[in-house]
Parts: C-alpha cells; sequence; structure tokens
C-alpha cells in the first residue's frame, strides 16, 4: 500500500490593528488566492473572515498577535526596516483528504494558463469549451472551473455548477494588496451570455469591496495634464501602519523625495502645503481635482491612476 503524500504550506500573518491578519499562503511555494482557501487550511489555521474579506486569527476570541506567535509551529521574522509591522510564519503539511470540501463538484480538466485576456469573460478558446460541454451534461453535473486568472487584470473567478445554480465568485486586488470579493447565483443556463453577465456584476461587487477595503490613497500632481509626481495618504487602518501596503510604494507622503527633503524640490513649500491639505480632506472623493497656482492634484479613481 502506498502512503498518501501530503501537501506542505506556508502561512505568513502580519500584525495589524485588526489582529494578526493573514497576507499570504503558499502550496508547494505556490502562492495560494486568499478569496479561495482550500477548507481544510482554513480551519488548520483557525482564521475567520471579516465582512471586508480579510483573514484574521482567532481562537476563542484570542487574535492578537501575540496570541498567534505563542502557537508552537508559528515563527515570528526578524524585521530588517524599523517600525516595519510584525510578521510571522508557519509551515504546516496537510493529508489531501482533509484540505478538500466533503463531496466536492468535479474540477474540469486544466488545459489553460490564464482563462481569460483582458478581464474575466473573454475566455479562451480551451475553457470556453470546457463550460460549454460541461453544461451540456445537464443539470445533474456539479463542477466548477477552480479558480481561473486574467492575463491583463490582477483579477481571477471561479464558476461552479451544482444543483440547478451556477455561482460566480470574483476576487481583485491591486499593487496595494488590497482584496476585494463579490459573488453572484444564477439558475442553470447553457447561455454562456448569462454567465458573462453574472460574471460582470460579480466584478463590479468586488471592486467595491476593494475599494472600501482600501487602506491608502493616492493623488496625481503635475502642471496642467502632465502628472509629474505621487502622493500617497493613509486611510482607514493604514494609519496604523508605518508603511504603505504592497510591494510598490515604501514611505507615506511624497514619493519623489531626496533623503532629507519633505516634498519634491520642483514644488513650491506653500503649493505642497495647500495640496497637501486639499488631499487630507474627508470631502475628496475619488477622480476629484485641485488647481493651485499652476498646479493640479488629482485623487485616483483606482491604483490604475498610479
Amino acid at each position: 500500500m502506498t502512503a498518501t503524500k501530503k501537501t506542505t504550506y506556508t502561512a505568513t500573518f502580519q500584525e495589524s490593528i485588526a489582529g494578526a491578519v493573514l497576507v499570504k499562503v503558499t502550496r508547494n511555494r505556490r502562492r495560494l488566492d486568499l478569496a479561495a482557501l482550500p477548507a481544510g487550511v482554513i480551519d488548520y489555521l483557525s482564521v475567520k473572515q471579516t465582512n471586508g474579506g480579510t483573514w484574521v486569527f482567532d481562537i476563542d476570541g484570542h487574535r492578537s498577535f501575540d496570541d498567534l506567535v505563542a502557537c508552537e509551529e508559528v515563527i515570528e521574522k526578524k524585521q530588517g526596516r524599523r517600525k516595519a509591522p510584525r510578521q510571522a510564519t508557519a509551515t504546516f503539511a496537510l493529508d489531501p483528504c482533509r484540505v478538500d470540501e466533503i463531496d466536492p463538484p468535479e474540477q474540469l480538466p486544466r488545459t489553460w494558463n490564464d482563462g481569460a485576456h483582458c478581464g474575466l469573460t473573454d475566455w479562451y478558446e480551451p475553457l470556453e469549451a470546457a463550460i460549454a460541454a460541461a453544461l451540456a451534461r445537464g443539470d445533474g453535473y456539479a463542477w466548477t472551473t477552480g479558480w481561473y486568472g486574467s492575463k491583463k487584470q490582477i483579477a481571477s473567478a471561479c464558476i461552479t455548477h451544482r444543483g440547478g445554480e451556477i455561482n460566480v465568485e470574483v476576487s481583485v486586488s491591486d499593487d496595494f494588496d488590497t482584496q476585494g470579493r463579490g459573488e453572484r447565483t444564477i439558475k442553470s443556463t447553457k447561455n454562456l451570455d448569462r454567465i458573462r453577465e453574472a460574471l460582470d456584476a460579480a466584478w463590479s461587487d468586488a471592486s467595491r469591496d476593494r475599494r472600501d477595503n482600501e487602506a491608502y490613497a493616492g493623488f496625481s500632481v503635475g502642471r496642467g495634464d502632465q502628472w509629474e509626481f505621487t502622493l500617497i495618504l493613509p486611510k482607514g487602518w493604514g494609519h496604523e501602519s508605518d508603511v504603505p501596503p504592497g510591494d510598490c510604494y515604501h514611505v507615506w507622503g511624497w514619493q519623489e523625495v531626496e533623503d532629507g527633503e519633505d516634498r519634491p524640490a520642483e514644488i513650491p513649500a506653500a503649493v505642497a502645503d495647500n495640496l497637501r491639505k486639499w488631499a487630507e480632506s474627508p470631502m475628496v472623493e475619488p477622480g476629484m481635482k485641485h488647481n493651485f497656482r499652476g498646479w493640479t492634484i488629482k485623487a485616483w479613481e483606482d491604483d490604475s491612476d498610479a
């Protein structure tokens, strides 16, 4: 008899105002989508999902970072940067049978890498053919595409058919690792456009959820319509972090500055102060602009403005 080979996972947590937040999980060194964690992994890590979609360590109400690192298998990382958020990792192995859901739908054969091109509904031919073939087998056939990605967007989707219904889930992110989740369910249909419409609606929900979860506010600054500088300010739980989330920006405030300076040298002090005060106003909405002495500042509508 051959022994069942276990699957190795590594989870990374980071300290925040919400507690010990799960920021990354890898399986055999491949990063998993946090919006689609296997049930066995969720159970093992003792994490619960907040209304914003964030996974937080929680054992009977004990959810602080210190509670997490008190667990035997958890190792706290040494931080090389001053005031960087504390992080810890846990490596563990699970039997495949523990990871899977009970009576899961059948995974369609994976013959693709990215499932779609510019979005999540312009499927590549192998994925579209697999969905059409699965639908042709009737309402009694339970199947799932699994999570597939978009080549051009930081987004992924999963389509599942079971019990006469089609459930579509969408997960989006941005350069600041802000997660957003959307989900729609429709009656079983062989009309692929109906599924595409459900995916579009779920993507809109996920985008709104991502905006609600943002810990930053981004602004472009320049003269006329020529954007020259970037201002990144914290919002929400971002005020509890010493640095912006993600890997693209490493300090709050003006980005294009020399060491020891508090603003770009090209912007006069009075102008920089005025622009920043406007940006800090709670009345500023995405897409709004403000002009002062020939300089314009615009609030990002999303991270594509970065």
